[in-house]
């Protein structure tokens, strides 16, 4: 026999929905005939509307986010042929070994992230955060090192390419590791939010992103004061990343 006090308990642990709590509940199916299809389908119906308010949010915003990325290879392509080259080729280089550093620290401390605020210590969404962050700098060292001395290794490889081309995307490599940095850092400060099941700022830190992204752009690439070239490229991308990781931190700070 249970005791009263256990009773209680599990009474309030059953009312406190966690990751094992089904989505359909059991009294939606405890019932015969219509009462039984009527409170199925009323779960079905909310938790729709739950699905959908969240990942309406994140539709947004990652439409907002591939402005940041178009508006990048627009103006490579207004500076010239071998500059757009050049950032292709960067960016290859980016894809092949910046995102494996900060795709797969971003895939642990998601999963570590959701565990423990949904735990009893939910403070450690905080020290995984700031864990993440160091384990991204360290690998961060590495790569500054290989993006930064690429250039024979490329010119290997890519032996028949204009050298002009090669030079392009040396350039921007060693400007675009620290926004890259500050992407990757931007990424799990994000997953601090979606960790909470909080996503309605993502459609706000996009298009904040967004305008820093143009304006960058036009200040570092073709307004008359700068005219930096494809390192202006990297610096208006940079300066979007930034205000986004600030905006982000910032919510977090408000929310805890």
């Amino acid at each position: 026999m249970i005791a009263p006090a256990a009773a209680d308990q599990a009474g309030s642990q059953a009312i406190q929905a966690t990751e094992y709590t089904p989505l359909l509940t059991a009294s939606g199916m405890n019932g015969t005939g219509s009462d039984s299809r009527m409170a199925t389908m009323s779960i079905a119906a909310r938790e729709t509307r739950t699905i959908l308010a969240a990942s309406s949010h994140l539709f947004v915003g990652s439409a907002l986010q591939a402005i940041i990325s178009m508006s990048q290879i627009a103006s490579s392509g207004h500076l010239g042929r071998s500059e757009l080259a050049g950032i292709g080729l960067a960016h290859m280089v980016v894809i092949l070994t910046g995102y494996p550093v900060a795709f797969s620290v971003l895939s642990c401390f998601e999963t570590c992230a959701s565990q423990a605020f949904t735990s009893t210590q939910p403070h450690l969404v905080g020290g995984y955060f700031i864990r993440a962050l160091q384990i991204q700098w360290i690998l961060g060292l590495v790569l500054g090192a290989l993006w930064f001395s690429a250039e024979p290794l490329l010119t290997f490889i890519f032996h028949g390419t204009n050298p002009t081309v090669v030079a392009m995307a040396m350039s921007y490599l060693r400007w675009y590791f620290v926004p890259f940095m500050v992407f990757a850092n931007f990424l799990c400060a994000k997953q601090v939010l979606y960790a909470q099941g909080i996503t309605y700022p993502l459609p706000y830190l996009t298009f904040i992103g967004a305008v820093a992204t143009l304006t960058g752009q036009y200040l570092f690439v073709f307004s008359p004061y700068f005219s930096l070239g494809v390192r202006g490229i990297a610096l208006g991308n940079g300066l979007s990343y930034l205000v986004m990781l600030l905006a982000t931190l910032w919510i977090i700070y408000r929310h805890d």
